[in-house]
């Protein structure tokens, strides 16, 4: 058969793509392979024939792991029946399809990760360690925190895991709050977890920032669970408590856009003028020193929240104190029509200068054309009203 040249791309494209397959499963055990796709029938014949029940990956994965992370009930049940060793940590990152461990980690946490309940129930059951921790610090108890297993949190707290152990600072407490977890954050407190204890380290969970020197409170509001803001706050942590670069629960609250989170923070004083007192960054985002709720808030395009904090007093026309930015630049910017309307009809001043120009200038340069005309309106107006009085 004679191949079209056209097609030649194609054909060397899929002999690259199977030799790398190739490539992949070198030095792979028999029956970690087997291990990976489930196949308990080929399990059974290798484990017959003396492969090593516990082979290993060049990560150090052993097969009780790779069945552990997947999810294989009845393979994991058959390798611990031939005395694989629970407690057998990978020696280098495990990388799955939805997540990461890091070297340390062990088939117990693997189940954990993988949302496997039963199957770290069972190795609890048959010698699993649940006082370890991968080279991060990160312990079984943590992830069953942030993932809101009650059952495993007993269960890990039974099996010796110390509930005030932590990371970082990280503590179980706090992972459950950012996973916003509320029943696992009364579970946690019920347990006598410290509500007011601090990250040392930025952390982050999902989309979930925790910076240094936050806690628990911080967390929750973050995740915009205002069950759990409710617990800590009854457990007395502050309100006004803020971070190392002067971050508070209410900054949080904005930029999530939780209102009713929001609610409850002010309501027990939260300062909703409350300033940063250095500048860092989001992802992507430089936040300068001196930003305020009402900018997260208006940056983020979050509307409603941008009206409830103005209805509760925060200043519409503050400035951070890097490059004089306001609220109505950073919505503008942004090209939030909404959140500059309602910034403009609580007087936000359409003429005010910032480092980087006027929040006019800012819709403009990033094509927002009808922010811009609404800006150039309320102008207009204020041109009108003076020439009438003149």
């Amino acid at each position: 058969m004679k191949l079209r040249p056209s097609c030649l791309p194609l054909v060397i494209i899929l002999m690259v793509c199977l030799g790398l397959q190739a490539c992949l499963s070198i030095g792979k055990p028999p029956l970690i392979k087997a291990t990976e796709t489930g196949e308990i029938t080929e399990v059974d014949r290798l484990l017959s024939e003396g492969a090593s029940v516990d082979d290993k990956t060049k990560s150090g994965a052993t097969p009780l792991f790779v069945a552990s992370a997947n999810g294989y009930d009845a393979i994991v049940a058959r390798l611990i029946e031939k005395g694989a060793d629970p407690n057998a940590a990978i020696e280098g990152p495990f990388l799955h399809d939805r997540w990461t461990l890091a070297k340390g980690a062990t088939p117990l946490m693997a189940a954990i990760a993988g949302g496997h309940d039963k199957i770290a129930a069972f190795l609890l059951q048959h010698g699993a360690q649940a006082a370890v921790s991968d080279e991060n610090g990160y312990t079984p108890l943590m992830l069953a925190a942030a993932q809101g297993k009650p059952d495993l949190i007993n269960a890990c707290i039974l099996k010796g895991a110390d509930i005030k152990a932590s990371t970082s600072g990280v503590s179980p407490l706090i992972a459950a709050a950012a996973g916003g977890k509320p029943e696992t954050v009364a579970l946690l407190l019920k347990k006598g977890a410290d509500p007011k204890a601090k990250v040392s380290a930025n952390f982050t969970y999902h989309d979930v920032t925790v910076f240094a020197g936050g806690n628990a409170l911080m967390a929750a509001a973050a995740a915009g669970d205002d069950k759990s803001l409710q617990l800590l706050m009854d457990a007395g942590v502050g309100v006004n408590l803020a971070a190392k670069n002067g971050t508070t629960a209410l900054m949080a609250a904005a930029a999530k856009g939780s209102l009713p989170s929001a609610d409850l923070l002010i309501a027990q004083g939260a300062d909703v003028n409350a300033r940063t007192t250095e500048s860092y960054t989001v992802g992507q985002h430089a936040v300068p020193k001196g930003s305020t709720a009402l900018a997260g808030a208006a940056f983020a395009g979050h509307a409603d929240m941008v009206q409830f904090l103005i209805n509760n007093g925060a200043d519409v026309n503050a400035k951070d104190d890097d490059t004089n930015i306001d609220a109505l630049f950073l919505a503008a910017s942004e090209g939030h029509l909404e959140v500059v309307r309602i910034l403009i009809a609580s007087s936000a001043n359409v003429y005010a200068e910032t480092k980087m120009g006027t929040a006019f200038c800012a819709a403009e340069h990033n094509g927002y054309q009808e922010v811009a005309d609404e800006i150039e309106a309320a102008r207009k107006k204020i041109q009108d009203k003076k020439s009438t009085k003149k």
